[in-house]
């Protein structure tokens, strides 16, 4: 999934993408990270938008400039 607009595209990020970028993460800044949704992302059978995030590239460059993500899906 990819979201476009005139200067960026938002990319659906994948399972292995995330676990790979967790991996590099100091152990301070990965102790921040919550359990439940980390525990998500591990059992996921397919990227979900609500739960993998987005990478934010520039369309120009191609680079990666950032990222968006939620902790989960809205609820009630």
């Amino acid at each position: 999934m990819q979201l476009e607009t005139e200067h960026l595209t938002l990319a659906l990020q994948s399972t292995e993408d995330i676990l790979a970028w967790v991996d590099t993460l100091d152990t301070a800044t990965r102790a921040e990270i919550s359990p439940d949704w980390l525990a998500r992302i591990r059992t996921s059978t397919s990227p979900d938008p609500w739960t993998h995030g987005f990478r934010i590239k520039d369309r120009t460059s191609g680079a990666a400039i950032g990222s968006c993500a939620y902790k989960g899906p809205p609820d009630a």
